[in-house]
């Protein structure tokens, strides 16, 4: 490749100024006075002379003009160098020998490239660039031959009185200089660093982005090539480019970590509940705190990027929501409680109550609202949340035994359990302990599976006989029906609107007389239910005599003003049990005979109960259906060894 740009001495408009640059003669210094002649002077001799003295002048300056032209066919003219070195008179091939021997220091020649506070000085032939003595000479020959003939003697003319310097042909091999600027780049190569964290403890530290920088090798060796077209040995500045880090912006974050971690995290919340004092029952405010520490905090912490316009990225912290969520899910198990009704005793002899079960308020916690409430805190910088806890007031709490107004037997209602095993009279006892001390509460439905609970031998309960089809069999909780049927007789006697009641499937002589006046329940599907339709709290109260195998459950309160009358039983159907049933049993020795449920006729019987008013005014009316089935006896015979 040949550098094109060769810097001009001579340009058209300044040759044509030397030209018109047109001296005179020197004066001589002697003064001469030309003074006409004394006599006429003829005019045409006088023209002549000058015409002549023009001729001559002319005629020499045509002749000069040959010979100069005649002087340098082939060579260089005079004024013309190249790098310093004069060229003029010399043929071409005389120049490029001259050239070639005076320039050869030329490819040593060093330029100076610079890249911000970098600088490199290699020579013109680490760059791959080479002189070119013919193309130097064919540019010094040229000097004075361009244009027509006015303008190449203007140009000759400029040449002897000025001079014109022709700047050295340098051949470059762009592969050369590529390479070399390759190098250079592996030098200056640097990825990008994205700003990031560094934590000291539990302080986080931002460390800034660094952009990278890469040196564009195709813009470099241009710059390269348009020094040397110039003429110019540097410093020649490399094009260097900025390559910017993917992550710029962690400070925000830096903040946000640290703002979080500042302190622990206290959740907290307020539970009222009751302490027995000397002076009674006094409720106190409990406020209950968890904890979550600073290290527990940093492990929530996660890094969100936010990509900018320009494709780059910041970070911004916040805690992980699905394992806070988790956390907080753990701390909901542990704070969800269902409300307890208060119990009580009630004193005959001294008109008291006295605690038995102090109520507890429900509680339950929303996950989700506690997260926003915690997230909201902490972007405040706050570290104390109270918790969004829900509180389910029991129906019936401690506290309210001041207005309860609890004085005096309302209502009771009586049943006998003679002849029971001992398994039926522990479930009779447990079941009637389970009634014991509940409160209804104006308006309040009583159900007797809502207090029964789990029946099973792990909840204090026995195997007993019970139901089941169409026949008696042992199991679990024989004997719960003899305090249902006591319960009912109660609130019977009360006057209380019976919500739910069912009879048993067959008549239990346990419960007669009077016929009818049952209720059996099998929880969770057969229950009894009666409702306090009053303004006054009532209280069930069980009694139990394991001696004379008396039942009794009583309801405290005040008087209803309600006369309770039962009208019947009636026996509109009765059916015959019909024959007994056998069935073998190898569990009992050849020969034996057991039997397992007795005889009893089957009947439809209704009941009746009027209420009346204190003034014996008729309210209301209920009629009672019991239908019972006809129960054959059943025998088991042994077949075993």
């Amino acid at each position: 490749m040949r550098v094109r740009n060769v810097k001009a001495i001579l340009s058209p408009e300044r040759s044509t100024a030397v030209a018109q640059n047109v001296t005179t003669w020197p004066h001589t210094g002697r003064t001469s006075t030309i003074r006409p002649p004394l006599g006429r002077v003829r005019r045409g001799s006088w023209l002549s002379v000058v015409l002549a003295w023009f001729l001559s002048f002319g005629l020499l300056g045509g002749l000069g003009f040959w010979r100069y032209q005649e002087s340098y066919v082939g060579r260089i003219y005079q004024g013309v160098s190249a790098a310093g070195v004069p060229l003029g008179g010399l043929s071409s091939a005389q120049a490029a020998a001259e050239l070639a021997t005076r320039l050869t220091p030329v490819p040593g020649q060093r330029l100076t490239l610079r890249a911000g506070d970098r600088t490199w000085h290699p020579t013109l032939r680490e760059l791959g660039i080479t002189f070119d003595a013919d193309a130097t000479v064919a540019r010094a020959y040229a000097l004075g031959r361009d244009g027509d003939l006015q303008q190449q003697l203007q140009q000759q003319w400029a040449l002897l009185w000025h001079g014109a310097e022709v700047a050295p042909v340098l051949r470059r091999d762009p592969a050369a200089v590529d390479a070399y600027l390759s190098v250079l780049a592996r030098a200056l190569a640097r990825e990008p660093r994205d700003a990031h964290l560094t934590w000291k403890g539990l302080t986080a530290r931002a460390v800034p982005d660094m952009p990278g920088r890469e040196l564009d090798v195709a813009a470099s060796s241009a710059a390269v090539a348009a020094a040397l077209d110039q003429g110019a040995t540097g410093p020649i500045e490399l094009v260097v480019r900025e390559r910017p880090a993917a992550v710029v912006g962690v400070d925000a974050a830096v903040q946000q970590i640290n703002t979080l971690l500042k302190a622990p995290l206290v959740l907290t919340f307020d539970e009222t509940t009751y302490h027995q004092t000397a002076a009674g029952v006094a409720p106190v405010t409990v406020t209950h705190r968890w904890s979550v520490d600073r290290a527990r905090l940093a492990e929530l912490l996660t890094l969100d990027a936010v990509t900018s316009p320009a494709g780059q990225h910041e970070y911004q912290a916040h805690l992980d929501t699905k394992a806070l969520t988790a956390d907080l899910q753990r701390l909901a198990n542990a704070i969800r409680q269902f409300p307890r009704e208060a119990r009580f005793d009630y004193d005959p002899a001294t008109d008291t109550l006295r605690p038995l079960i102090v109520s507890q308020d429900g509680m339950s916690l929303d996950v989700d609202t506690a997260l926003a409430a915690v997230e909201t805190a902490l972007q405040r910088g706050e570290h104390t949340v109270s918790l969004p806890v829900t509180v389910t007031a029991p129906r019936v709490s401690t506290g309210e035994a001041a207005k309860m107004n609890i004085h005096g037997l309302a209502a009771s209602g009586h049943s006998n359990f003679r002849t029971s095993p001992p398994e039926r009279e522990i479930n009779v006892a447990e079941t009637a302990r389970r009634m014991h001390g509940v409160v209804i509460p104006p308006g309040g439905e009583f159900s007797f599976n809502e207090y029964l609970g789990w029946v099973v031998d792990a909840t204090g309960y026995a195997e007993g006989y019970i139901i089941v089809g169409n026949q008696t069999q042992v199991d679990v909780g024989g004997g719960v029906c003899q305090v249902s049927t006591t319960v009912f007789r109660a609130a019977f006697n009360a006057g209380f609107p019976i919500t739910e009641r069912h009879a048993h499937g067959y008549r239990v002589s346990y419960y007669e007389p009077p016929l009818g006046w049952d209720a059996t329940v099998f929880s969770p599907w057969v229950d009894l239910k009666f409702k306090n339709d009053t303004q006054n709290y009532y209280l069930v109260e069980s009694e139990v005599n394991l001696r004379t195998k008396d039942l009794t459950i009583n309801l405290y309160g005040p008087d209803t003003g309600r006369r309770v009358e039962m009208v019947g039983p009636t026996i509109l159907e009765e059916q015959p049990s019909g024959s007994p049933i056998y069935e073998d049993d190898p569990t009992l020795p050849a020969g034996t005979i057991k039997q397992v449920d007795w005889a009893h006729p089957g009947a439809t019987v209704k009941l009746e109960r009027i209420i009346r008013d204190a003034g014996g005014n008729e309210l209301t009316r209920d009629v009672f259906w019991s239908d019972y089935r006809p129960w054959q006896a059943r025998f088991l015979r042994g077949t075993g060894q």
